[in-house]
């Protein structure tokens, strides 16, 4: 009898495993919505942003098997594979402050038993409610960004103002004092503040064999590392697994920034793959190497399908991971750095797997090569000369009309050059010359814009012509040269290129020290130009004058009464504050700055000692404070200094 009392009621088990499944729901629920504010996060468009949500929400439904998601908010819409609007529907509206609409929606592909909403839980109708509440904060927030960065703008604006007209007042050595604090600080913090998202932990998935035939006895980690020589603290660590369950349980157990999988015999083994990680880790991109091209239609044509895949890359180059990680910053940073750093951008619009591939790699090594030149001729210290390889351009990769027109308008101040094919999808059919209609419309937009038009096809190079564009042949032995030779001599990347009202060039000008020269020397519509067009300030933030440039973009011609009052705040700038963040300083041994007394040569490693620790500080007031302010006329300079460090 005691025992019959001890023993669980025979409907127990089945309330306990009720419990179980309902934790094991609210589980998945809570996973979802943490995931959603990583995604939030994680500084992707807002598009990327909302189709990764789409991914992450069937997972976290009691049915997610049958589920499909919709999210739509203006003229923006994301779905997951094969959504289709039915009967067993649930839906979240939202509205931000900009006043636009929009909402998040599932639907089940089926029939299932009644919960309280329909097929769905008052829990999962609380999840969607939370998801659209965040969703609607985040690009309220972005909204007051922006809100916020046009009124920083304005300041800066009256801020450059202020400092021109205080030019021609007498300032006390407070203002000096703290105009020579915010000077020292001010470079530094604009190149901390740039690239603030970066890979640090990518998961490779491949088999064995694939892992051999890529690492090349590893080749592959060396190259990496050669090509991180600027910024070794950012070097990627790559984690490589096999299986799924191997791949999970490095998920589970560390962060992974990215995931890239290897496709290999099993063409159904990245489906597999990207289906399961999507399922948990929907915030994470994930990419596709192939090593040839034989199934790249069939897995072009699947992914079409799933959705489960970012981007197809072609194993054609030794440096197409580090593209890959370079493609996923760019696109994550190029909102902040091109409004915190002025930092340029490259349009790539190409539709085709192969020659993106072939591109990116090229584009990139054009790129890097030049911002190291640029940086060697800053004297600076190492620290600063490694930061300044951040300013490089954002180069951005479009596969549509629609997507290059969106980057193009958005970034229209920065963009540096267009390179596009001339077949490729516009309102989602493959159009034989969208290529062209890209260029007539960018034209009309931004007449002085750098064009290169590239295709297979010879016969359309004198059409490339009419549109005043660059032609290349894009299987050309000379690809590589033919780029180069584009970014460094019709961009001017290194050198500045005055051009007159209509675009013709005057002169190009090297160094500083000439550019400011032939402000003095240009003619008005010139000036006009290039104000109207940013060039001075991109020119000048891409050679690290970061200050400078800030003031020169904060104003434009309107802003005075004359041409000649602009030209006159132009060369004030620049007089007052060319190299003003490094003079003083003590750089290592260079023979062009052996004659500038601003600098002090180190000779040798090791410390300065108390003295030349002493002379470092008075040299560096001496040339930032400009005591000139205070007591006219006055000129205070410096014998040319050198310090030989303790360690010689």
């Amino acid at each position: 009898m005691e025992q019959n009392n001890q023993m669980t009621p025979p409907d127990s088990h089945g309330r306990i495993r009720k419990l179980i499944i309902d934790n094991r729901e609210r589980v998945k629920e809570l996973e979802c919505i943490n995931q959603t504010a990583k995604i939030l996060k994680s500084g992707l468009p807002v598009k990327d942003m909302l189709q990764q949500i789409c991914y992450l929400i069937p997972s976290s439904l009691l049915h997610g098997e049958q589920a499909v998601t919709r999210i739509k908010y203006g003229d923006m819409e994301v779905f997951t594979a094969g959504f289709t609007e039915t009967a067993w529907r649930m839906a979240q509206y939202f509205k931000t402050v900009d006043g636009q609409q929009g909402f998040v929606e599932v639907c089940y592909l089926q029939e299932f038993p009644f919960q309280n909403e329909g097929p769905f839980l008052d829990e999962e109708r609380s999840m969607l409610d939370s998801i659209s509440v965040m969703i609607a904060g985040h690009l309220d927030s972005i909204e007051v960004e922006q809100l916020i960065s046009t009124v920083q703008r304005e300041n800066e604006k009256i801020e450059a103002l202020q400092a021109f007209e205080d030019n021609k007042k007498h300032i006390d050595s407070r203002h000096l004092l703290q105009r020579f604090l915010e000077n020292q600080n001010a470079t530094i913090n604009t190149l901390h503040d740039l690239m603030p998202f970066k890979v640090h932990n990518i998961l490779i998935v491949a088999t064995l064999y694939d892992t051999f035939s890529i690492e090349k006895e590893g080749k592959f980690a060396e190259h990496m590392g050669e090509l991180y020589q600027y910024n070794v603290i950012s070097l990627p660590r790559i984690t490589g697994v096999t299986t799924i369950e191997e791949a999970l349980k490095q998920l589970r157990e560390k962060h992974f920034d990215m995931v890239v999988i290897v496709g290999s015999s099993d063409k159904e083994m990245p489906f597999r793959m990207s289906n399961v990680i999507r399922k948990d880790y929907g915030y994470l991109p994930i990419f596709l190497l192939l090593n040839h091209t034989t199934d790249l239609a069939y897995y072009k044509e699947r992914i079409k399908q799933e959705l489960t895949i970012d981007k197809i890359f072609i194993w054609n180059d030794p440096e197409v991971l580090y593209v890959m990680v370079k493609y996923l910053e760019d696109k994550v940073n190029v909102s902040n750095d091109t409004q915190v750093g002025l930092i340029k951008v490259i349009l790539l619009v190409e539709d085709s797997e192969i020659y993106y591939s072939k591109y990116l790699p090229i584009l990139y090594a054009c790129v890097r090569e030049q911002t190291r030149k640029l940086v060697e001729e800053v004297h600076a210290d190492n620290i600063v000369k490694t930061l300044q390889m951040r300013l490089r351009p954002k180069i951005l990769l479009a596969s549509c009309y629609e997507e290059a027109m969106e980057i193009a308008e958005k970034y229209s101040d920065n963009l540096m050059c267009l390179i596009t094919d001339v077949e490729f999808p516009k309102e989602n059919i493959q159009t034989s010359e969208a290529g062209f209609l890209l260029v007539q419309e960018l034209r009309a937009k931004l007449p002085g814009l750098p064009i290169v038009i590239q295709s297979a096809e010879r016969n359309v190079a004198h059409k490339a012509y009419e549109l005043k564009s660059t032609f290349i042949m894009k299987n050309s032995e000379t690809l590589l040269p033919e780029i180069r030779s584009f970014i460094n001599h019709q961009m001017g990347f290194g050198s500045f290129v005055y051009r007159d009202g209509s675009g013709k060039k005057i002169i190009s000008v090297r160094s500083l020290q000439e550019f400011e020269k032939q402000i003095d020397t240009i003619p008005d519509d010139s000036l006009v130009y290039h104000a109207r067009h940013n060039h001075f300030s991109l020119w000048l933030m891409a050679r690290g004058e970061i200050r400078i440039a800030k003031m020169i973009y904060a104003i434009n011609v309107p802003d005075f009464e004359s041409v000649d009052a602009y030209r006159a705040y132009m060369k004030f700038v620049l007089n007052r504050y060319r190299n003003e963040s490094n003079a003083g300083k003590v750089i290592e041994f260079d023979e062009s700055a052996l004659l500038n007394e601003q600098y002090i040569i180190s000779l040798g490693s090791g410390n300065l000692g108390g003295k030349g620790r002493g002379l470092a500080f008075a040299n560096t007031l001496i040339y930032s404070l400009h005591f000139s302010d205070i007591i006219p006329n006055i000129s205070i300079c410096t014998p040319r200094t050198a310090v030989i460090g303790t360690d010689e």
